[in-house]
């Protein structure tokens, strides 16, 4: 695997400012003890977190080694084979093999390369990112409006001791 270490390591830092954001956010509201917010959103961000770092750690689909050897290939004309130049594999075009040019591998059913990821989305981990998107788009959603509710609590409340004190 010819993987780029930042590309790498970019992957594991999109990691770690989720869960930096996610510690921000709960240091926040628990202050005021929202406890089911805090348990939903917990809830949340460990199935983001858990299908994130699975998503970066599996092979998202890189032809094994018995594809590089041409002549170990049997075409009976039933099957066209394509090869791929950069990578010098050959394989059957019922496979939807493609190259990805920042990783530098071809990819068994390429979907595109995730930065925020840091590495190719393909058949072995695209159910893995969809999930970590989905549930990272929740997850910051509710992040959002429970900071919106905590910054208006916080308003009133000094609302409340500055009328307070003035009387």
């Amino acid at each position: 695997m010819k993987y780029n270490i930042f590309i790498v390591f970019y992957g594991f830092g999109g990691f770690a400012l989720s869960i930096l954001f996610y510690l921000l956010l709960y240091f926040t509201i628990l202050q005021k003890n929202y406890k089911p917010i805090i348990i939903t959103e917990t809830i949340f961000f460990i199935i983001h977190a858990f299908s994130h770092l699975l998503t970066i750690l599996l092979n998202p689909g890189i032809p094994g080694r018995q594809f590089y050897n041409k002549k170990s290939m049997n075409n009976n004309g039933d099957m066209e084979l394509i090869e791929c130049k950069k990578c010098n594999i050959v394989v059957h075009r019922s496979l939807n093999v493609s190259h990805c040019n920042i990783c530098g591998v071809c990819v068994l059913n390429y979907d595109h390369h995730s930065f925020w990821m840091g590495k190719c989305i393909g058949r072995n981990n695209w159910f893995l990112f969809y999930v970590s998107t989905f549930f990272i788009s929740i997850y910051l959603v509710m992040s959002f409006l429970s900071l919106m509710a905590f910054i208006i609590f916080v308003h009133e409340e000094n609302i409340k001791i500055q009328k307070m004190s003035k009387s």
